[in-house]
Parts: structure tokens; sequence; C-alpha cells
């Protein structure tokens, strides 16, 4: 009877993270929820009562579970301080925040964001983690042309691109290419020929998906990504053959970056469709710096900037003469947020993330130990034309808080074993 209800727990616990991730995501769950809203922008943000409702319920939920394994917990958090002191900072953000009111409220919402990313980490190892991801990402490549088809209105974007079962275009595309790259590293340990060509098949279904996004930032980060992919793969060889390879690649990668540099009007123009200034980003750059330089140390406080021309944004909003709801570049965000000093804190968190997965990679020597690099790199990626860093409630920042804290599966953790048999049978 113990047994019977471990597995009942086991697969509600399950059932709970792949909710939020799908929540998260961005996807068309969320209209369930505002059903009979008419305004659903406001649910977008996550800033409608009944969202902030759910949310909390989540935050609560997560605390409980984690609270639930305190030994797992310490194990955890000894792993990575600084994404800790980041978060911090930003609650603490409160007392020279152009907007402490919304400063609190938000910051609280990313505690309990970033909680639910260490609540996977205690409860689930990295083989089990990357399984829950591709299961979560799989169920939105499967509907999404399902919505775009059956109900264009929700399925495909006022400019053309499909959203699918997502909320945007971009976000699509984006998640979907990196839902392509998770197959590819599940692939080799998968024995069963059945399974492998479903992986396959989803490998084919969510590049497609990435093509019909329009997303030409999406598009160019899958790319990189499948590159990074064959390249990264060489860092599990011996020294003597893995440091020559990398020299040559870098090489390569420079002379094309020069041709690229060379020939970028025409790359942007003609092939990617956009102008010089990446629609607008350029010029939108150069004054949000402008007010970077006016509170250089610790910024404006956790999202005190973007309020429009309610805000200390009037400034850009005016200059630039568009609505504009974030800095369009990840870095640049933080700093208007938490400054140089929550830039300096990320950068080299990120920096030391990146060595261990590295380390990772060499000591497991597992083709599925390749995501936490893959994503380090997509975190980069996606927020050169976009903002993800310290997004409350969204996937991406769950993921990289997940990254940041996470451990091989080959590494002795204490996970419940009965969780690997339900994991495996709903993945499947």
């Amino acid at each position: 009877m113990k047994i019977e209800t471990t597995k009942v727990i086991d697969k509600l616990e399950w059932l709970f993270a792949f909710f939020v991730l799908q929540l998260a995501s961005g996807s068309l769950i969320r209209n369930i929820f505002l059903t009979g809203v008419q305004d659903r922008t406001e649910g977008l943000a996550t800033d409608h009562p009944i969202m902030q409702a759910i949310w909390l319920s989540i935050y609560v939920v997560s605390l409980v579970l984690v609270l639930a394994r305190p030994r797992e917990l310490i194990l955890v958090l000894k792993r990575e301080k600084l994404l800790i002191l980041l978060v911090g900072l930003a609650l603490f953000s409160y007392y020279w925040s152009a907007l402490p009111a919304i400063t609190i409220r938000r910051a609280f919402a990313l505690a309990g964001t970033t909680l639910f990313g260490i609540y996977i980490v205690t409860r689930y190892n990295s083989h089990q983690i990357l399984k829950l991801l591709v299961w979560t990402l799989s169920i939105g490549a499967i509907l999404s042309p399902v919505v775009s088809l059956a109900f264009p209105s929700l399925g495909i974007s006022p400019e053309g691109g499909w959203q699918g079962f997502y909320m945007h275009k971009n976000l699509m595309g984006r998640l979907m290419g990196l839902n392509a790259v998770f197959l590819l590293l599940l692939i080799p340990s998968t024995t069963s020929k059945k399974y492998r060509r479903f992986m396959w098949a989803g490998v084919v279904l969510c590049s497609c998906l990435v093509f019909l996004s329009t997303s030409k930032g999406a598009l160019v980060s899958f790319f990189v990504l499948l590159t990074l992919y064959y390249l990264y793969k060489s860092l599990q060889w011996r020294y003597t053959v893995a440091i020559p390879f990398f020299i040559i690649s870098v090489l390569m990668g420079a002379i094309i970056a020069l041709l690229l540099i060379g020939n970028l009007e025409t790359i942007v123009v003609d092939v990617l469709g956009k102008d010089l200034t990446f629609t607008g980003r350029t010029i939108l750059w150069e004054y949000v710096v402008q007010m970077i330089q006016q509170r250089p140390i610790l910024g404006y406080g956790y999202q005190g900037f973007w309020r429009g021309l309610d805000g200390p944004s009037a400034f850009v909003v005016d200059a630039v003469s568009w609505a504009v709801p974030h800095a369009h570049n990840g870095f640049l965000d933080l700093t208007l947020n938490l400054g140089i000093v929550g830039l300096s804190i990320f950068l080299l968190s990120f920096l030391m993330s990146t060595i261990r997965a590295v380390r990772w990679l060499r000591l497991t020597k597992k083709i599925e130990d390749l995501w936490p690099l893959l994503f380090l790199s997509a975190t980069l990626l996606y927020n050169v034309a976009e903002s993800t860093l310290l997004e409350r409630n969204h996937i991406l920042w769950i993921l990289y808080v997940i990254t940041v804290f996470a451990r091989p599966a080959s590494y002795k953790q204490p996970i419940k074993p009965s969780y690997s048999n339900a994991v495996t049978t709903l993945a499947r």
C-alpha cells in the first residue's frame, strides 16, 4: 500500500511540474484560465488577477515540496550561490527602485519562479529533467499544427507566421528549435527503434515549425545551436584531439564572421528581410545606454524602468516613437534593472556554470549531458534581440535556473528510484 501511495505521489509531482512548465511556456493553456476575459494581453504578462492567483499557488506548492526535502535543498543551494545573490539583489532593489511597489511584487514573483526551478533540481536528476522538458515541449509541437490549421485566428500571428500552441511566433520558434536539439540528445540513448523513429519525426516536426514561425531570430538561433551541437561533441574527445579541433573551429568561425560582417547589408536586408537597425533595435539600444549611464551602479530596481510614459522609460518611448515593452536585449534590461553590479553577478555565475557544464561532459561522456552547455549557449543567443533574463514566470528563466543548479544523472543524488520508471513510461 505504501509503494502504491509513493507511485501516486510521484506521478502527481510529475504532473505538477509538467503543468507549470506548460503554463510558463506561454502556451494557450492560459486561455483556459482567462475564459471570459476581454483583454488577455494583461494575462500574457501574468499580471491579470487570475494568473497572479494561479502563480501564487504554484509558489506555495513549490515551497512546500522543497521544504519536504531539506537535505536535497541544502546540497543544491551549495552548488551555486551567485544566482541566489542575484535574486536577493532583485528583492533588495525595492529600496532604490524608481517604482518600488511594482519592484517588490514582481521580485517576489521572480523568487517564486526561481524556487520552482530549484524544486525541479531537488526532485529529479539531469536525465529525468531532460525527458520532462522534451515531453513538455513535444506536446506543444504536436498541438501547434492542429491549432494553426484548425484555429488560424489563434495559431497564426497577424504578421502571418505560425505561433501554434503558443502566444507568440518568436516564442514558438525558439522553443521548437530548442526541443529539436533536446530530442537529438536523447536519440543515442534510446534502444527501441520504434521510439527512435518517433524522436526523429519529432526533430523534423520541430524543425518545420521553426521555419513556419517565420521568426528570423529563432531560425538563426536554431542553426547556431545545431552547429554547436556537433562542435560541443568534440569536448568528449581526448585533449590531444579536442584542442587542435577547437583551434581550427575557432579560426574557421572567425573567417566566417569576417565574411558575414563584410556582407552584412546583403544578409540582413536581402536574406533576413530586416533593415540595418534590426527593426529599430540599434536605435533603441542607443537611448537605453543613455538611461543606463544615469544610474549605472544599481540600476532602476527590478522591473522598475519600463512603464511606458508613466515611468523613467518615458524618455526612451518618446525618443523611438513606439510603445517599447523592454530593451529587446536581455543584458541591457538586466543592467537597467540591477546596474553593473547585477550584470557582473550574472556574468560571473554564467561563466562558472559554463565551466561546470564542460566538466560534466568530459566526466560523463554521454551525449545527453550536452544539454546544459547547449542551453547556456541558447541563453546568450536568445538575449541578443529579446529579453528573458530574470523574467518571472517564464520557462526560459526556469530552464536557466535548472541548468545552473542541476547535476548529471551519474552523480550520486538523493532521488527516489521509483520516479525513474514513471518518467520513462510517461515520456514514451
